[in-house]
């Protein structure tokens, strides 16, 4: 066969699931890479990619279980043959309900920082569930032009917690109050914003909400949430003494000496320990901290790798949405969005990486 020929040969015995039970699918197979079966009102709350409205939802679940494709106990669902994740559920949701203390605990300390201006549950606990050896994970907006301030008295905090307790506390990612646009615009931020519970600072996480509103192209159903769960910061004179004197051109003196020599220490562990790899490299500037693609780079996989077993498993075609939405770093070409026929707005790929090609919808 000549080099770049290739033949194509129809598929037969499979079926192409329409939109709504394609979303269904797409929504337990992603939370499945976290072995997190849904109910069914979490399902209506999380839909991936396109709108079914609660009346549809009931009948889609039907149809499918009824068809052996997901399962469904103790009110949860779950793709077919992963029934095993529900204990885990169930298990990992009594386990953060004793985690309240250790939250609120972690919440003061936080808060009691220098430039801390809001904060939120991230990761595990942020969707009700923790594991045994889980931390406390938090984004943290910061006072305008003091991220690398704030990580410091972060990292230098650490140092002197006793064990039991710094194991705990994660900074997960940290931005400037002022520019809280996430810069990479894909399925597992979306999935990290619409489920933050916000600590502090109502407003705050408003105009956050506000900037991030992209999320609703992964998530459509996705309302974000009004109140923060306590509102004010922890007062401490401390923490008022470092923020008062710290607040004019001296403070801005530091955060530049701070970030030069933090962000260099950080380039120069990374390269020692990883030899340059990019998906190991942190996203490291003046207003955003955050960690390394890897892990996302690995759930992608994961996630492809899930809906192509799908499909083979049970001889059918799903309707296939792209992961990303372009960033600052944008190698997958510009994107254009248009309108579906289920009414949802769907973003469409300019790309050569086919996997990331999202189709538009075949129809309900």
């Amino acid at each position: 066969m000549s080099a770049g020929l290739s033949l194509q040969f129809p598929e037969a015995g499979f079926r192409r699931l329409d939109a709504k039970a394609s979303a269904v699918i797409h929504t337990l197979a992603y939370f499945s890479m976290f072995s997190h079966p849904l109910s069914e009102a979490e399902l209506a709350k999380y839909m991936q990619f396109s709108h079914v409205p609660v009346v549809d939802l009931s009948e889609t679940l039907s149809k499918l279980t009824a068809m052996r494709m997901i399962g469904h106990l103790n009110g949860f669902y779950f793709l077919a043959g992963q029934q095993q994740f529900v204990e885990f559920r169930i298990e990992r949701n009594k386990r953060a309900e004793l985690w309240k203390n250790k939250i609120d605990r972690a919440v003061r300390v936080m808060s009691s920082l220098p430039f801390v201006e809001a904060l939120a549950l991230s990761g595990s606990l942020s969707k009700g569930t923790q594991d045994a050896d889980g931390d406390i994970d938090f984004l943290v907006l910061t006072r305008p032009g003091r991220a690398w301030t704030f990580h410091f008295f972060f990292l230098a905090l650490l140092k002197f917690l006793p064990k039991s307790l710094k194991k705990h506390l994660c900074a997960n990612l940290i931005l400037s109050a002022d520019k809280t646009s996430i810069r990479r615009r894909s399925l597992f931020s979306a999935t990290e914003i619409i489920t933050l519970r916000p600590q502090t600072n109502s407003a705050l996480w408003k105009d956050f909400f506000n900037e991030n509103s992209w999320a609703t192209e992964f998530y459509p159903e996705w309302v974000p949430t009004k109140h923060a769960e306590r509102e004010a910061l922890v007062s401490r004179p401390a923490r008022a003494f470092v923020d008062r004197a710290m607040s004019g051109g001296f403070g801005d003196w530091c955060e530049e000496v701070l970030e030069r020599w933090m962000s260099k220490r950080i380039r120069q562990k990374e390269n020692r320990k990883y030899k340059g790899d990019p998906l190991h490299r942190r996203w490291l500037n003046s207003d955003e901290i955050g960690h390394p693609p890897l892990r996302q780079q690995k759930l992608e996989e994961s996630w492809e790798a899930a809906l192509g077993s799908f499909e083979r498993r049970h001889s059918v075609r799903l309707v296939r949405w792209q992961w990303e939405l372009g960033n600052q770093e944008d190698k997958f070409g510009a994107l254009s969005f248009g309108r579906g026929p289920s009414g949802s707005w769907f973003p469409q790929a300019k790309s050569s990486e086919t996997w990331r090609r999202g189709t538009q919808p075949s129809g309900d």
